[in-house]
Order: C-alpha cells, then sequence, then structure tokens
C-alpha cells in the first residue's frame, strides 16, 4: 500500500496554482552559426525577440558568453500574462582571436558576432647557412 502525504500534495498544488504566472521563467536555446573565413570567424545566434538592452556579451579567457532574455505576451479571457524566456550560450575561442577588434551587431533579430583571427606578421630575415649535418641528424 503506498502512503501519500497530503499536506505536500496541497502545498504543490497550491505553489503551482496560484503561482503569480507573470513572474514565470523559461529557458531556451537559440540557433547558433560559426562559420570561418580566411581573416575572421563569424559567430551568429537567432534571437527574434530580444531586444538590444536585454543581451549581454561577455568576453573572458577564450570564452564567449552570450546571454538575453526575451518576453512573450499571451492574452486570456481576463488577464494577460507575461512570460519571460532567458538564455546563456557559451562558446570556446580559437587562440588566434583578436580579442581586442571583436564586432557585436543586432539586426532583424539575428545577433552577429565578427571574431578577427590575429594578424602574426613574419618578419623578413636573411637565414644563416650551417655547415655539416642538420640538427636533426
Amino acid at each position: 500500500m503506498r502512503n501519500y502525504n497530503l499536506v505536500n500534495f496541497f502545498d504543490d498544488l497550491e505553489r503551482d496554482f496560484f503561482r503569480n504566472p507573470a513572474s514565470q521563467k523559461k529557458t531556451w536555446a537559440p540557433t547558433s552559426f560559426v562559420e570561418e573565413k580566411e581573416n575572421h570567424y563569424h559567430l551568429s545566434l537567432d534571437v527574434p525577440g530580444v531586444d538590444r538592452e536585454h543581451l549581454k556579451v561577455d568576453l573572458e579567457d577564450k570564452m564567449i558568453t552570450i546571454s538575453g532574455e526575451r518576453s512573450d505576451r499571451k492574452a486570456l479571457k481576463d488577464a494577460e500574462t507575461k512570460n519571460y524566456f532567458q538564455f546563456s550560450s557559451k562558446f570556446s575561442l580559437p587562440e588566434d582571436i583578436n580579442e581586442q577588434e571583436v564586432d557585436v551587431s543586432l539586426h532583424n533579430g539575428v545577433l552577429d558576432i565578427i571574431l578577427p583571427k590575429a594578424v602574426k606578421k613574419m618578419e623578413a630575415r636573411t637565414l644563416e647557412i650551417k655547415s655539416g649535418p642538420s640538427a636533426l641528424n
């Protein structure tokens, strides 16, 4: 025979039934795309309904973190509820990123992040020619 704790049952029911729907927060994961070009990486996220002021992009220790929040309104018979959808995505960056030149823009629900590759210029120099066997032998 199973025992049910009715006090907990009613506490759970009351919590779920009488919860203020205006403060409900849910999570979602925006679609992301990464493309490598010759001189940069292009990271884009589909974030429809997210305003620029509700987005945050952090860059630290070769890791980029993108977080945001959007609200959806659903009309009910007599009231209006507001659901909040939050997301947070982390991406590891390759070593060849120029972190000082990262460009972030939002247009038509798409967050575009351009991550330029660090330019390593090799200095011209004359190499010394040694006599005898190579150091590898």
